[in-house]
């Protein structure tokens, strides 16, 4: 109820004569915050190019030397990146200290499934009160399509097996996965264009 509330409210503040039709009214901290907080609100709705446009901004204007509240804004813009394919560079990790999102990062790039999943696992309760645990959920399935290509450049062909996927996941997953299952992260992948192809 109160999101949607807050839908209202934004609809009121950003739509045709509203407030925010002159930004130069506003002290530009003030823009910056009430962007931070429409990003989230977007990023709790999966609209992630919005919410990655509002929290962009708010990076933008938030000053170099307020380290807490840019390392606040990249906790959710990192997430909300990876989801959309571009991956954390190192400086996330140095200079702002986030080497969870880092880590994941890595393993969503190198397909690594079993350390993203332990790394997930690892912070779960860290991701949860940042409220990023569901799209760093939605993430794992980079992780699967970068670990497929993988697969696909080492045999070299383009039709493949699927027994070859499955143990491959059984391997990385340390479970015992069906052959459905795999299908069904494979159409996935194909329905969203993460891959080219048909089972």
């Amino acid at each position: 109820n109160t999101l949607q509330l807050c839908g209202k409210l934004i609809n009121v503040v950003e739509g045709p004569g509203g407030i925010m039709d002159n930004l130069q009214l506003f002290p530009i901290c003030d823009v910056a915050m009430y962007k931070y907080y429409v990003g989230r609100l977007k990023m709790f709705e999966d609209k992630y190019e919005d919410a990655r446009e509002c929290l962009r901004f708010s990076l933008k204007y938030c000053p170099k030397e307020f380290l807490k509240n840019r390392q606040r804004i990249l906790c959710s813009l990192v997430p909300i990146e990876m989801c959309l394919g571009i991956l954390p560079s190192q400086q996330i990790s140095s200079v702002y200290g986030l080497h969870e999102l880092y880590s994941l990062g890595e393993a969503t790039k190198k397909g690594d499934l079993r350390r993203f999943n332990s790394l997930l696992l690892q912070h779960q309760s860290n991701f949860v009160k940042l409220g990023v645990f569901l799209v760093l959920e939605q993430v794992k399935i980079i992780a699967y399509r970068n670990l497929f290509k993988r697969l696909y450049l080492l045999t070299n062909s383009t039709r493949l097996n699927l027994q070859a996927f499955l143990s491959v996941l059984r391997e990385q997953c340390d479970e015992e996965m069906e052959l459905a299952e795999l299908e069904c992260i494979l159409a996935n992948l194909i329905f969203q264009n993460k891959i080219k192809g048909y089972i």
